[in-house]
């Protein structure tokens, strides 16, 4: 857990190059994502990998969809 903390400390630096700000909200859910896939299948996924991008856009479709049934206004931000 603490490797990928310092992992998504260090993807943030390089995003933020100079002191721009950076939309972290897709970018802790990577690192979520990632914690939970290194539990299961014992690796971790580069926050480049398109596979783990994917995982995660459709993630947030999926939670989008069903949180607006559950609370209608999850996911209008």
């Amino acid at each position: 857990m603490l490797d990928e903390v310092s992992a998504l400390c260090s993807h943030l630096e390089s995003l933020g190059g100079g002191g721009a700000p950076v939309d972290v909200r897709g970018e802790f859910n990577l690192a979520v994502l990632n914690s939970l896939w290194r539990i299961l299948a014992g690796d971790r996924l580069g926050y480049q990998d398109a596979r783990l991008r994917r995982m995660v856009e459709l993630l947030d479709r999926t939670l989008v969809s069903v949180g607006g049934i559950v609370c209608p206004t999850y996911g209008t931000s």
